[in-house]
Protein backbone atom coordinates (compact mmCIF):
# COMPACT_ATOMS: atom_id res chain seq x y z
CA UNK A 1 0.00 0.00 0.00
CA UNK A 2 2.83 2.38 0.87
CA UNK A 3 4.60 1.56 -2.40
CA UNK A 4 1.41 2.27 -4.37
CA UNK A 5 1.00 5.73 -2.83
CA UNK A 6 4.71 6.41 -3.31
CA UNK A 7 4.26 5.48 -6.97
CA UNK A 8 1.40 7.97 -7.38
CA UNK A 9 3.34 10.73 -5.61
CA UNK A 10 6.42 9.96 -7.72
CA UNK A 11 4.42 10.24 -10.92
CA UNK A 12 3.01 13.60 -9.83
CA UNK A 13 6.50 14.77 -8.87
CA UNK A 14 7.60 14.16 -12.47
CA UNK A 15 4.49 15.11 -14.46
CA UNK A 16 3.76 18.49 -12.88
CA UNK A 17 7.28 20.02 -13.07
CA UNK A 18 7.89 18.39 -16.47
CA UNK A 19 4.65 19.82 -17.84
CA UNK A 20 5.49 23.22 -16.41
CA UNK A 21 8.89 23.18 -18.15
CA UNK A 22 7.36 22.05 -21.43
CA UNK A 23 4.71 24.76 -21.23
CA UNK A 24 7.36 27.43 -20.56
CA UNK A 25 9.98 26.32 -23.10
CA UNK A 26 7.97 24.89 -25.99
CA UNK A 27 6.38 26.87 -28.78
CA UNK A 28 3.68 24.25 -29.23
CA UNK A 29 0.32 24.31 -27.51
CA UNK A 30 0.58 24.12 -23.70
CA UNK A 31 -0.45 21.00 -21.83
CA UNK A 32 -3.75 21.69 -20.13
CA UNK A 33 -4.37 20.47 -16.56
CA UNK A 34 -6.73 17.72 -17.75
CA UNK A 35 -4.02 16.44 -20.12
CA UNK A 36 -1.52 16.49 -17.26
CA UNK A 37 -4.01 14.42 -15.26
CA UNK A 38 -4.03 11.80 -18.02
CA UNK A 39 -0.21 11.77 -18.10
CA UNK A 40 -0.14 11.26 -14.34
CA UNK A 41 -2.90 8.65 -14.36
CA UNK A 42 -1.65 6.56 -17.25
CA UNK A 43 2.07 6.52 -16.45
CA UNK A 44 4.34 3.92 -18.05
CA UNK A 45 2.90 0.98 -16.10
CA UNK A 46 6.26 -0.04 -14.71
CA UNK A 47 8.17 -1.11 -17.80
CA UNK A 48 11.30 0.82 -16.81
CA UNK A 49 11.00 -0.26 -13.19
CA UNK A 50 10.65 -3.89 -14.25
CA UNK A 51 13.81 -3.78 -16.38
CA UNK A 52 15.70 -2.11 -13.51
CA UNK A 53 14.43 -4.76 -11.07
CA UNK A 54 15.61 -7.54 -13.37
CA UNK A 55 19.13 -6.12 -13.24
CA UNK A 56 19.09 -5.32 -9.53
CA UNK A 57 22.21 -6.79 -7.85
CA UNK A 58 22.44 -8.08 -4.31
CA UNK A 59 20.66 -10.22 -1.79
CA UNK A 60 17.38 -8.27 -1.96
CA UNK A 61 16.94 -8.82 -5.69
CA UNK A 62 14.00 -11.21 -5.25
CA UNK A 63 12.20 -8.81 -2.92
CA UNK A 64 12.69 -5.89 -5.34
CA UNK A 65 11.58 -7.99 -8.30
CA UNK A 66 8.45 -9.33 -6.59
CA UNK A 67 7.50 -5.86 -5.30
CA UNK A 68 7.95 -4.40 -8.78
CA UNK A 69 5.89 -7.14 -10.42
CA UNK A 70 3.15 -6.65 -7.83
CA UNK A 71 3.12 -2.89 -8.43
CA UNK A 72 2.97 -3.35 -12.20
CA UNK A 73 0.04 -5.74 -11.82
CA UNK A 74 -1.79 -3.49 -9.35
CA UNK A 75 -1.36 -0.40 -11.52
CA UNK A 76 -2.51 -2.31 -14.61
CA UNK A 77 -5.70 -3.36 -12.83
CA UNK A 78 -6.46 -0.29 -10.71
CA UNK A 79 -5.27 2.39 -13.14
CA UNK A 80 -5.50 0.62 -16.48
CA UNK A 81 -9.14 -0.37 -16.64
CA UNK A 82 -10.57 3.00 -15.55
CA UNK A 83 -8.46 4.96 -18.07
CA UNK A 84 -11.34 5.29 -20.60
CA UNK A 85 -13.53 6.77 -17.84
CA UNK A 86 -10.81 9.23 -16.83
CA UNK A 87 -10.41 10.24 -20.48
CA UNK A 88 -14.15 10.76 -20.77
CA UNK A 89 -14.61 12.78 -17.57
CA UNK A 90 -11.49 14.89 -18.08
CA UNK A 91 -12.82 15.76 -21.55
CA UNK A 92 -9.56 14.84 -23.24
CA UNK A 93 -11.15 12.21 -25.46
CA UNK A 94 -14.34 13.89 -26.63
CA UNK A 95 -16.36 12.08 -29.26
CA UNK A 96 -15.56 13.69 -32.61
CA UNK A 97 -18.34 15.36 -34.56
CA UNK A 98 -19.11 14.10 -38.08
CA UNK A 99 -17.28 17.17 -39.47
CA UNK A 100 -14.18 16.36 -37.42
CA UNK A 101 -14.30 12.74 -38.65
CA UNK A 102 -14.49 13.90 -42.28
CA UNK A 103 -11.57 16.29 -41.75
CA UNK A 104 -9.52 13.48 -40.22
CA UNK A 105 -10.33 11.16 -43.13
CA UNK A 106 -9.21 13.83 -45.65
CA UNK A 107 -5.78 14.19 -44.07
CA UNK A 108 -3.02 12.29 -45.88
CA UNK A 109 -1.66 9.16 -44.27
CA UNK A 110 1.95 8.83 -43.18
CA UNK A 111 2.55 6.49 -46.12
CA UNK A 112 1.30 9.10 -48.58
CA UNK A 113 3.42 11.79 -46.95
CA UNK A 114 6.48 9.51 -46.95
CA UNK A 115 6.22 8.77 -50.68
CA UNK A 116 6.68 12.42 -51.55
CA UNK A 117 9.49 13.08 -49.09
CA UNK A 118 13.09 13.49 -50.32
CA UNK A 119 14.43 10.56 -48.30
CA UNK A 120 11.88 8.25 -49.91
CA UNK A 121 13.25 9.23 -53.32
CA UNK A 122 16.83 8.78 -52.10
CA UNK A 123 15.93 5.38 -50.65
CA UNK A 124 14.48 4.27 -54.00
CA UNK A 125 17.63 5.46 -55.80
CA UNK A 126 19.96 3.66 -53.37
CA UNK A 127 17.91 0.45 -53.59
CA UNK A 128 18.10 0.61 -57.36
CA UNK A 129 21.88 1.05 -57.31
CA UNK A 130 22.48 -1.66 -54.71
CA UNK A 131 19.95 -4.25 -55.88
CA UNK A 132 20.60 -4.01 -59.61
CA UNK A 133 22.93 -6.76 -60.78
CA UNK A 134 26.00 -5.53 -62.58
Amino acid sequence: VVAFFALLIGRAAHVVPGSWMINRMSRSRSLRPNEQLILWFSGIRGSVAFVCALRFPGANRDLILSTTCTMVGVTLVLLGWPTPLVLKYSKVADNPTPEQRQEHERQPTLTEIGRSHWYSKLDKCVKTLVMTPQ
